[in-house]
């Protein structure tokens, strides 16, 4: 079975019909670049694109489409912005990189089901809202470890899963997989992943 996403329902139509004019939108980062993350890019022309760089490497050229990422669908004027990620600690996670002047959005890596996939981390109010791309389908996978069919680093990915679980044990955090149906309602509602003792890993 194919799914489609109808005009309507794309994020250029999507952010028009909440009053944000996707020329108004100085970046989009990219937690990936598999189809049905990049699939919305021609939206987004006068943007700043933000990939790792590693990410951007892995997608890149005949090698890219062997690994999966039909980067032939990319816009012709498609040349992000990478990112090099700092030995900056947040948390579990050993590296980040710092987007706003007031530090309350942070990208960090979180490597698995692509190897140059991250997160972004948004702090608010005393918690920290966590974009996760597809470090796991739905929290309940992340809280259980248990890492997707096409993650070609499953190591990586189990490690990825242990740092979110530590993040989310030591911090308030709304957890965001692209994929979970739940996660607009936990977003919407400021939800917090909620651990038992036996579910996090030192």
């Amino acid at each position: 079975m194919r799914e489609w996403v109808a005009l309507e329902e794309e994020i250029g139509p999507r952010l028009e019909q909440l009053g944000v004019a996707p020329s108004l939108v100085r970046w989009v980062v990219m937690t990936h670049l598999h189809t049905d993350h990049a699939g919305g890019l021609h939206h987004f022309p006068k943007s700043e694109i933000l990939v790792s760089r590693g990410e951007f490497e892995k997608a890149s050229g005949r090698m890219g489409r062997v690994r999966g990422f039909l980067n032939n669908r990319f816009p012709s004027w498609f040349n992000p912005h990478r990112i090099e990620f700092r030995p900056e600690p947040v948390g579990p996670f050993p590296e980040s990189l710092t987007l706003t002047e007031t530090g309350d959005v942070r990208l960090v890596p979180v490597p698995g089901h692509t190897a140059g996939q991250l997160a972004v981390i948004v702090e608010e109010d005393g918690r920290s809202v966590f974009i996760a791309g597809d470090s796991s389908y739905t929290e309940e996978l992340m809280l259980r470890g248990a890492v997707d069919g096409v993650a070609p680093d499953e190591g990586a990915a189990r490690l990825t899963l242990e740092r979110i679980r530590a993040y989310a044990a030591a911090t308030p955090t709304v957890y965001l997989p692209s994929h979970d149906p739940a996660s607009a309602a936990r977003l919407s509602e400021r939800r917090v992943v909620q651990l038992a003792p036996e579910e996090v890993r030192a």
